[in-house]
């Protein structure tokens, strides 16, 4: 449930509020673990990377047109 910048998690008979920011914190994981070089992947790892975004916000366009009409 979202209410304002934070949501609240009801888990073990308690509500637990959590403030967006801590979910940010998440983010450092994979920053520390960089290890400044170039990873795995060539050119249609690539492509593939560029062409999911437009991809999936197609596919929910189409699905939220589906289902809200």
């Amino acid at each position: 449930m979202i209410a304002g910048e934070s949501f609240t998690i009801n888990m073990f008979g308690r509500e637990l509020w959590i403030p967006f920011q801590a979910i940010g914190i998440l983010s450092l994981i994979p920053i520390f673990m960089y290890n400044g070089q170039k990873g795995p992947g060539g050119k249609a790892f690539q492509r593939a990377v560029y062409i999911f975004y437009p991809a999936h916000m197609l596919i929910l366009g189409v699905l939220m047109i589906i289902f809200m009409s």
